[in-house]
């Protein structure tokens, strides 16, 4: 399911985590070289 908006978007939230260590949790992609936040779609 895919509900994009007609500006392209589409919900979804996006968090930071940081540890009592000042760590940052990233995740790397699978198929693309790069790193991104924890994300996910959200049912409004």
């Amino acid at each position: 399911m895919n509900d994009i908006d007609e500006h392209g978007f589409r919900a979804n939230v996006g968090i930071i985590l940081i540890n009592n260590c000042d760590q940052v949790l990233l995740g790397g992609r699978i198929g693309t070289k790069g790193w991104q936040f924890p994300q996910g779609g959200i049912h409004p």
